[in-house]
């Protein structure tokens, strides 16, 4: 399975853990299972049609996964993926 690190503002919504497995062999899949089994968690990282909010990014060795045609984008089981909120401010 996938691994997604998952940032401290967010893991009051996952029991406190940093790092979750996930299922699914494309990065709408994986989103899906994430969904499934944290549903407060994904009311902050996704919007009703299961899609990223603008705000929340997700990396996959150092590069920033494509949000159009998620359903496109392959995940291996061996894929080490990082959350990374938006930080805003002025």
């Amino acid at each position: 399975m996938a691994t997604i690190k998952i940032p401290q503002v967010f893991q009051l919504y996952t029991g406190g853990s940093a790092l979750l497995t996930v299922e699914g062999a494309t990065l709408t899949a994986v989103l899906r299972d994430l969904a499934q089994r944290y549903p407060e968690l994904a009311t902050h990282l996704m919007n009703r049609t299961g899609k990223l909010h603008q705000y929340v990014h997700l990396f996959r060795k150092g590069e920033e996964l494509p949000r159009v045609e998620a359903d496109q984008v392959l995940i291996s089981q061996d894929d080490d993926l990082v959350l990374v909120p938006g930080i805003a401010g002025g």
